[in-house]
């Protein structure tokens, strides 16, 4: 078992009480970042197993700041928006249900971007773009190539991915049921 952490508003906890089990669903999918969201469904299905026909994957923490600093600080402010009623609703799940990946090179795949596994493979790719003027298809592929490298928690380079202890990591699972619940925190976010 894996102890990991849903961040949302206190929403998400009337509707665990209510229905005993919370899912993603594409209406909380920003429109910019759906085919991020769809490719991390796909890499789901592959990893963990299949879930829901339609259904997207629920964002929790496993390691929030680094490995000393594993719960969600309700102090900062990323978490909602200033004066929205939080919870932090902690949680035990099985390992197995659970897609760990690094948060900070999520935002790779999140802008569409080259996951380069250093300095020098950014270069190389770059050029590539220019010199050989690819295909669309052979961009897309070879930038969902390169993001499988999230999954990667031992993976570190220079300015481009810490290494595990210092990184947060983020857990996706097919769904929250209440029978998971370990402790619950309320908040206001700032």
């Amino acid at each position: 078992m894996a102890r990991v952490w849903l961040v949302r508003s206190s929403r998400a906890l009337s509707e665990l009480l209510e229905n005993r089990v919370v899912r993603g669903h594409s209406k909380y999918v920003d429109e910019d970042f759906l085919f991020a969201y769809k490719w991390m469904r796909a890499q789901m299905r592959k990893r963990v197993g299949p879930g829901p026909k339609k259904g997207y994957p629920i964002w929790t923490w496993y390691q929030y700041s680094d490995a000393v600093h594993r719960k969600p600080d309700l102090r900062h402010t990323s978490h909602l928006p200033r004066g929205t009623q939080g919870v932090r609703i902690e949680l035990e799940v099985p390992e197995e249900q659970l897609l760990l990946s690094d948060f900070d090179l999520w935002h790779y795949t999140l802008n569409n971007w080259y996951l380069p596994c250093s300095e020098a493979d950014g270069e190389r790719f770059e050029q590539w773009l220019t010199d050989s003027k690819p295909p669309k298809a052979a961009r897309r592929k070879e930038k969902e190539k390169s993001w499988k490298r999230v999954f990667d928690l031992e993976f570190s380079a220079p300015d481009i991915a810490d290494e595990r202890s210092k990184k947060s990591i983020q857990a996706c699972v097919w769904e929250v049921t209440l029978d998971q619940v370990i402790n619950v925190d309320t908040f206001t976010a700032r």
